[in-house]
């Protein structure tokens, strides 16, 4: 097992930069308009072998794709599909709150988050409700068929996710953060070593934090899914402040790409 499953992910890197691999079987229509990488279709049964993928529990290997479309899109942050008001378009804080493309903020029930971090862009989610007196909401991702309980967070966390950042440098091994509104900020020394993973161009949203004693505020990164503590260290210049990289002016950028 532990010989081949350091394989997986170089192997699938592979396939994600477009390395010459056996065509791939067909897959569903929510599978394509999803642009999500599903191994068994994309790799033959010698292929399958060969990296250790046959060894790993659907679990796992669902893990795994999951962590690799997420690098996928944290990388090629302009090749996003577009997303449809009922569908996820990000998850946020490791499964803690999930985006819709309506605009609409969710925050999920803790016993549930292992659920929603794997969840995907572009997964049609419906909205009921649960019954449950403190996650009174019913999420059901319908392609997974999970469901779980959520609620609406407070009104100045939907307002944070409302509009984006960008994120222009990460410096000193993942120290300082800097923002394409000219603002930088200091991370926490805990979370250092996971900003040294975080890319020029990905979009993050500032949360401040109520009645904290640490770092007044959060980041929260809309590739990566996770989030850390963070200090203002320098405000945003003023030419740039009323500037921020809004969901609209992000899919409009996308757009513009996509037809150059």
């Amino acid at each position: 097992m532990k010989s081949y499953f350091f394989l997986l992910p170089l192997f699938s890197f592979a396939i994600l930069s477009g390395a010459e691999t056996t065509p791939p079987t067909t897959t569903s229509s929510s599978q394509t308009q999803n642009s999500t990488l599903n191994l068994k279709t994309q790799m033959t049964a010698k292929e399958q072998k060969q990296v250790g993928l046959n060894k790993l529990s659907p679990n796992q290997v669902k893990a795994l794709e999951s962590w690799l479309n997420k690098r996928s899109a944290a990388q090629n942050p302009s090749q996003k599909p577009q997303i449809n008001p009922n569908q996820l378009e990000m998850v946020l804080s490791e499964g803690n709150f999930i985006k819709l493309g309506s605009g609409e903020v969710w925050s999920i029930s803790p016993n549930a988050w292992l659920f929603t971090y794997h969840w995907q862009e572009g997964d049609p989610i419906k909205v009921g409700k649960s019954g449950d007196v403190l996650f009174p909401i019913s999420l059901t991702n319908e392609n997974s068929g999970q469901s779980v309980n959520a609620k609406k967070p407070s009104s100045s966390v939907t307002k944070a996710f409302t509009q984006s950042y960008t994120i222009t440098q990460v410096l000193d091994d993942g120290k300082l953060i800097e923002l394409n509104n000219g603002s930088s900020w200091e991370v926490e020394p805990s979370a250092r070593y996971m900003v040294q993973g975080w890319s020029v161009g990905n979009s993050v949203f500032i949360v401040k934090r109520e009645n904290s004693t640490g770092a007044p505020y959060q980041l929260y990164n809309g590739q990566t899914s996770r989030s850390v503590f963070v200090e203002q260290k320098s405000p945003p210049t003023p030419e740039q402040k009323q500037q921020p990289t809004t969901q609209a002016n992000a899919s409009q950028n996308s757009s513009q790409k996509s037809q150059s």
